[in-house]
């Protein structure tokens, strides 16, 4: 059978492809975040002590002072599965961590030339990350991931490359902080005669911290925190600018609501221009393990299902 015709077929529910016309705009690259940033429509790249925000700046493992074990999944909204599990390693000059992601876009029956059927597999990706992120100087954090891709296409075509992440962030007040990364630098993909470039990417953004008071502890210091973020996205590849908003509400260890905002260009992936989301998180303490329980969805996806995402991370 003809590469175009299992490509078109394998393809169509998962979004366009490049100007390449054979390579998917959509991989494992792409799709991976935490629950924690999906419910914040995608922001994040200012939060540090968070290893789990890695795969949106490399810098943000900076700070942890616990190690960690991180699982987490989405369902897309095309039915597509998306995944991910990171270990971070807590050091006395930084953090260290290795993680493992996934993206399978599910299978597609497609007819063949003589009149019968075959079903495909339309797309599998698998990426492995190593990293480092720890403080500079005082008040700057730094971070660099190394990323090793894999991808399968209508189960025939396979590619494999290697893609870094780099990325900053900078504490201007105990209120305020900004970072940057840039993502999947260096890597170019090929699949039989058609080759492209990684979705390199670059983003900006901040985030600021307030303490309401609604909740106080008995010597009057306020327990909830809230943090305002904002990013702005460069897929340099693809030639589009992304904007992300989010808010996240926290009481102490008890419960955690985020909400978020992001837009794009119109004709992004299935014709969405903007979407809304919103979340939740479930901390909890056993002695001296703790453990996060994270919940998003993504609303304004168009006529597919809303994506949800789910995540587990447990540290000591």
């Amino acid at each position: 059978m003809a590469l175009p015709v299992l490509l078109v077929l394998g393809l169509v529910l998962q979004g366009p492809t490049s100007d390449a016309g054979t390579i998917p705009q959509v991989t494992v690259l792409d799709k991976v975040q935490s629950s924690r940033t999906a419910g914040l429509g995608g922001s994040g790249v200012a939060i540090g002590a968070d290893p789990e925000l890695i795969w949106t700046n490399p810098a943000a493992a900076a700070g942890a002072s616990r190690s960690s074990l991180s699982i987490g999944g989405t369902r897309g909204g095309f039915d597509e599965l998306s995944g991910q599990v990171l270990y971070a390693l807590a050091a006395e000059n930084g953090v260290v961590t290795m993680g493992l992601a996934w993206y399978n876009a599910g299978t597609v029956t497609a007819n063949t030339p003589d009149g019968g059927t075959v079903r495909l597999a339309t797309q599998q990706d698998v990426a492995g990350t190593f990293g480092f992120a720890g403080e500079v100087i005082p008040r700057i954090t730094m971070g660099a991931n190394m990323k090793f891709f894999r991808s399968e296409l209508a189960g025939t075509y396979h590619l494999t490359t290697l893609a870094m992440d780099a990325g900053g962030q900078v504490r201007i007040s105990d209120a305020f902080k900004v970072g940057a990364a840039i993502r999947n630098a260096g890597g170019s993909y090929r699949y039989a005669e058609d080759s492209a470039s990684a979705p390199i990417a670059a983003r900006v953004g901040a985030v600021l911290a307030w303490r309401p008071g609604l909740f106080e502890i008995s010597d009057g210091l306020a327990r909830d925190l809230l943090l305002l973020l904002g990013d702005v996205e460069d897929t340099l590849v693809a030639r589009r600018i992304w904007y992300h908003a989010g808010a996240e509400y926290r009481v102490g260890e008890i419960i955690a609501f985020r909400g978020g905002w992001r837009g794009g260009p119109p004709g992004s992936i299935g014709g969405v221009s903007a979407g809304l989301s919103a979340g939740f998180s479930l901390p909890g303490r056993e002695r001296d393990t703790r453990y996060r329980v994270d919940y998003a969805i993504e609303f304004n996806t168009g006529p597919f299902d809303r994506p949800q995402s789910v995540g587990l991370t447990v540290e000591w």
